[in-house]
């Protein structure tokens, strides 16, 4: 299910955007020597994932919670409503992934150029999928409330 969110044109952009700015942002850490900020924020990376996470698992149980009516039909229906399980376990793992090594950071006292620079990319990535998983909520939030198909 996640592999094919890859074929969708704006988690392909996500991605590709991901990377740039990881690059960019490992280059400026690398450049300015500044490796002991990204260390010292592990607590901040920590506190930051175990809430998204919190928030998202929440809002991904009640989504499968909801009762059976028109309207839930309706979104059930169009074609975004399935990718937006993928969107939301995509940011799940993400999140998942940034918590484990900033607790194993943390705990390891990891000051390491190549560890830092995956610990931004997942930071990047866990954003850019929090971003796009509440973009198809308010998109499907919107065909909701209307009633209508929206558009793609």
């Amino acid at each position: 299910m996640i592999y094919e969110l890859f074929k969708v044109r704006e988690v392909q952009r996500d991605f590709v955007i991901g990377i740039v700015i990881s690059i960019l942002t490992v280059y400026y850490i690398w450049i300015t020597e500044s490796i002991q900020l990204v260390y010292n924020n592990y607590g901040a990376y920590v506190s930051l994932s175990a809430t998204l996470l919190g928030f998202l698992i929440t809002s991904f149980t009640i989504l499968l919670a909801f009762p059976i009516n028109y309207k839930i039909q309706l979104l059930k229906e169009h074609a975004m409503y399935p990718m937006l399980f993928g969107v939301f376990l995509l940011s799940i793992y993400t999140l998942i992934v940034l918590f484990i090594l900033s607790i194993a950071g943390s705990l390891l006292h990891i000051i390491n150029f190549w560890y830092c620079g995956v610990l931004v990319l997942m930071l990047i990535w866990s954003v850019l999928c929090v971003i796009r998983t509440v973009w198809i909520l308010k998109k499907l939030t919107y065909l909701y409330l209307s009633g209508y198909e929206i558009e793609e």
